[in-house]
């Protein structure tokens, strides 16, 4: 068997792509499913915030993690990150968790516009279902 990996989108529910010059939000609901057979994932592009839009039509510069419900199985783990320099670790998972940045504000992508994509990125070496909350901004 080989290994898969998914990206389903929670909210906006079916999301297709594409979007009119009107369409637009305020955060993301993604989630990401991953069974490990015979290869791993290092860097995958799980979010590329060049594809969406902000409630105000924008493209987002910057995401803010709400929260991360997941389950790792196995006893390997899951890297979420930020495609900035250095790569800076969202959260290392694994086993089951949840993790709520909302009454802080979020956890917010440390880049600056111009240091790389501030996509999110994952790298593993165990299956998992993970399902984030992300905040999307364009300041």
């Amino acid at each position: 068997m080989a290994s898969e990996f998914k990206v389903h989108w929670v909210y906006p529910p079916n999301w297709t792509g594409f979007l009119t010059d009107k369409e637009g939000w305020k955060r993301v609901v993604l989630n990401l499913t991953g069974k490990v057979d015979t290869d791993t994932e290092d860097k995958a592009l799980k979010l590329d915030i060049d594809s969406l839009k902000c409630s105000n039509g924008k493209v987002p510069k910057r995401t803010v993690i709400e929260w991360i419900e997941w389950s790792v199985q196995g006893t390997g783990e899951v890297v979420l990150m930020w495609d900035r320099a250095d790569y800076p670790i969202i959260k290392v998972l694994s086993r089951r968790g949840k993790t709520d940045w909302r009454y802080v504000g979020g956890k917010c992508d440390p880049g600056s516009e111009g240091d790389k994509t501030g996509d999110i990125l994952l790298s593993c070496d165990a299956s998992y279902d993970i399902t984030l909350s992300v905040r999307l901004k364009d300041d």
